[in-house]
């Protein structure tokens, strides 16, 4: 069983589906030498669930194929365990995959990597009971990422963010955050 990979799929994400056909993913998986089983998320959180039941298979290796917010919630079903997670960028901005050095338009690069054995530990973050890889947001990029259009996010990709960014700058009220850095605080807009 140690042996055991599982990909996680995302059909939501912006480049699964028409650009990147769930087909052609596992092709490129397959020519990579990954045995494997495709498990496909069909609502928001379906991503950590299915994470913790692949860890409790006993998968040594869960490939998240999908965006930023994939990647994120299997990492939440990861944190903490031994199993490996691979990441296959097909969202919108990758950063988590641009962060490990991912070309987001390296397909079966991608999957190379995925079937490897090149294995790196990476700290994580925690914020709100929450763990991240690579960043976490608060203030207007978190209201940014949490109001975005997801039918304008999929139609003209990044662009949806510098429209919301702009909503949000022109609407939206100041708030005022207090961040504890062991014994200091620091307040303010």
């Amino acid at each position: 069983m140690r042996d055991h990979v599982v990909v996680i799929a995302n059909p939501a994400a912006r480049l699964v589906g028409d650009v990147v056909p769930l087909e052609e993913l596992g092709g490129c998986l397959r020519e990579a030498q990954l045995e494997f089983e495709v498990r496909v998320t069909a609502q928001a959180g379906e991503g950590e669930r299915l994470a913790r039941e692949a860890v409790a298979a006993g998968a040594r290796r869960v490939v998240a194929a999908g965006g930023d917010g994939t990647i994120n919630e299997v990492l939440q079903g990861l944190a903490g365990t031994e199993t490996e997670l691979a990441i296959v960028p097909l969202g919108t901005g990758n950063v988590i995959a641009r962060s490990v050095g991912l070309a987001e338009t390296d397909l079966r690069g991608a999957c190379r990597v995925a079937a490897g054995e090149c294995v790196k530990r990476v700290d994580l973050g925690l914020m709100g009971g929450r763990y991240f890889a690579a960043t976490a947001g608060a203030g207007l990029d978190a209201a940014v990422a949490l109001h975005l259009d997801p039918w304008w996010k999929q139609r003209v990709g990044k662009v949806a963010f510098l429209g919301e960014f702009l909503r949000s700058v022109l609407m939206e009220d100041l708030h005022v955050y207090r961040l504890q850095l062991d014994d200091q605080t620091v307040e303010g807009p």
